[in-house]
């Protein structure tokens, strides 16, 4: 929102403010976020495996949005839209061409990515854990001022 100023014989009555257009944009880690918030729920963040399972189906459903516009098209029902065109051309191009063996290598790469910082920040946390109880705490011994 921006102020605007409520003026009457040059002189200001009030304040009121006036809506600034805006647009949203956010990555999809962001974007899983907000859908948790919008629903209320307090389940927790998915798991991976969830996640990706919601990201597929998601996938899914516009890859069946962009072919039935594509049927359309080809069979004559809707009309052909030179920028729509362009810009699944450029959304194809985008895609890297991977066959079903560097995918699965590439998921099982990134999968060990996660599980290894998972381990680590567990690893880590024990460590802590442990050295609190290790270590005494000195700042009770200190005479206080």
């Amino acid at each position: 929102f921006k102020s605007h100023s409520l003026v009457l014989n040059e002189e200001q009555l009030a304040c009121g403010f006036v809506e600034v257009p805006a647009k949203v944009r956010m990555e999809e880690a962001e974007r899983v976020g907000t859908e948790l918030l919008k629903r209320g729920t307090s389940e927790g963040l998915p798991s991976d495996m969830s996640g990706l399972e919601e990201s597929v189906k998601r996938l899914q459903r516009m890859v069946d949005t962009v072919s039935e516009y594509v049927d359309g098209v080809c069979a004559g029902r809707i009309e052909p839209n030179s920028e729509v065109g362009r810009k699944l051309a450029a959304t194809l191009d985008a895609v890297p061409r991977l066959g079903s063996e560097g995918f699965d290598k590439l998921y099982t790469d990134s999968m060990q990515d996660v599980l290894l910082s998972q381990y680590l920040s567990k690893l880590v946390s024990a460590q802590l854990a442990l050295a609190e109880k290790l270590v005494p705490d000195t700042t009770e011994d200190k005479p206080k001022p």
